[in-house]
C-alpha cells in the first residue's frame, strides 16, 4: 500500500507561480497525495486562481504574512497524513 502524502506549498503574493507549480504536481506519477496551499494573506489573486483552477486543492488561509515557517507549520498541523 502507497502512503499518503501532503504537498504543502506556501505562497505570499505568488499567483504568477502558482499554476505552474499546480500543473507540475499534478502530473507527477504518485498516486496518493493531496495539495494543500497555505496563503499567506495575499493581495493578488492567488487564492482565487487556486479555486477556479484547481478545486481538489485544499486552501488554508493565514489572518497576517507571518513568513514562510509559520505557514508551513500551520499546514502540518492542518493535515493528518503521516508525510508533509
Amino acid at each position: 500500500m502507497v502512503k499518503k502524502v501532503t504537498v504543502a506549498i506556501t505562497t505570499y503574493n505568488g499567483e504568477k507561480l502558482l499554476e505552474e507549480c499546480l500543473s507540475a504536481i499534478k502530473s507527477q506519477s504518485y498516486p496518493n497525495y493531496e495539495i494543500i496551499v497555505v496563503d499567506n494573506n495575499s493581495t493578488d489573486r492567488s487564492t482565487d486562481l487556486v479555486r477556479e483552477k484547481f478545486p481538489a486543492v485544499k486552501i488554508l488561509q493565514m489572518k497576517e504574512n507571518r513568513g514562510p515557517s509559520p505557514a508551513r507549520n500551520a499546514a502540518i498541523r492542518e493535515v493528518d497524513t503521516p508525510y508533509v
